[in-house]
């Protein structure tokens, strides 16, 4: 009885996706995304069981079924309507055209379903909102650049999000991209025994909800325990990007992934003259730059100076060009 009242939250201080959630059943269960997530587990982390193993068989091997009833872990990773017993288990993804928060939205996409379908649509709004395009010269075809921000610190900051949230908070999980950066919130804090500053740092995990983790680092969402944030740093710093800032602010956890490389430390270190600058500027904005509007922005340069200007653009990195001399303009590298 005393664990029954353990599970149920009613007696000490249970971890949430470990709660027993009475009201399921096993016919809550999605059978299908069982079977996709042992194909999934044996060939990425070589997961013992067998693809043909029960859905009752499973979930006790994970430790998401008890005698009491099945876990809240296990509605959230497996269920055919999660959101029927957890409103708040869902992803809120906005994107906006500028800097700041302000409507009208370019974008605005709510997404439930369980936590894989979850995490897989976050990642793919957040890669689809930061792709630019690039016109061709023929003005028919568009290719784009590949993304900005690594793909890994995307999933990782979503798969994050997910995972060590406060469930028993009634907020969702937002996802936001801005012109400048991209923004992760989730309701809660960091464990007690971590700070923002061992983040940074190598450390061990403390998992908000460890069953979550467990199963998710099987399917092959989470990496090597204590590592995420790290590898997130060092892909960014590969990148050319600004760290990934990690934020704790009104009972919620933020993690502020930089898009942009050409900061204004970024611009200086590279010793540019003020009308490059402002080319980088101009180009940030809007994706493209010929020479004719090179000099526009610089108040009517030469067009000597400016096809100068252009080329220690090109040699540094900073842009590239397409097409030939008439019908030539420049992107950022």
């Amino acid at each position: 009885m005393l664990d029954f009242l353990r599970d149920k939250g009613i007696v000490g201080r249970t971890v949430f996706d470990k709660t027993i959630e009475t009201s399921a059943t096993l016919d809550d269960i999605d059978e299908s995304k069982i079977k996709w997530f042992l194909n999934i587990a044996r060939e990425k982390r070589g997961y013992p069981l067998d693809v043909r193993t029960s859905v009752k068989n499973t979930l006790i091997h994970l430790n998401l079924l008890r005698e009491t009833g099945l876990c809240n872990a296990a509605i959230l990773l497996f269920g055919k309507r999660s959101k029927k017993f957890f409103t708040q288990s869902e992803i809120k993804c906005i994107k906006f055209s500028g800097t700041v928060v302000e409507k009208p939205f370019d974008s605005y996409h709510i997404y439930d379903g369980d936590l894989f379908e979850q995490i897989d649509k976050a990642y793919s709004f957040v890669l689809d909102s930061i792709k630019i395009p690039v016109i061709q010269q023929t003005g028919t075809v568009q290719v784009s650049r590949p993304p900005e921000i690594p793909s890994f610190v995307i999933q990782e900051a979503i798969v994050n999000a997910v995972c060590h949230r406060d469930y028993n908070s009634t907020g969702a999980v937002q996802v936001m991209v801005f012109l400048d950066r991209v923004e992760i919130w989730n309701p809660g804090k960091l464990p007690s025994q971590l700070t923002i500053k061992s983040l940074k740092e190598h450390h061990t995990s403390y998992p908000n909800n460890p069953l979550l983790a467990d199963v998710l680092y099987l399917a092959d969402y989470i990496q090597k325990a204590g590592s995420g944030t790290l590898e997130m740093i060092t892909q960014c710093r590969n990148k050319g990007l600004p760290d990934p800032e990690f934020v704790e602010k009104r009972g919620e956890f933020r993690t502020i992934i930089p898009r942009d490389i050409y900061t204004e430390s970024m611009l200086e270190r590279l010793g540019l003259n003020e009308r490059q600058n402002r080319a980088v500027r101009y180009l940030k904005e809007h994706n493209k730059l010929t020479n004719t509007e090179y000099r526009q922005i610089n108040q009517d340069i030469s067009n000597k100076t400016a096809w100068r200007d252009l080329n220690e653009l090109i040699e540094k990195n900073v842009i590239v060009s397409y097409g030939n001399r008439k019908q030539r303009y420049y992107v950022l590298h």
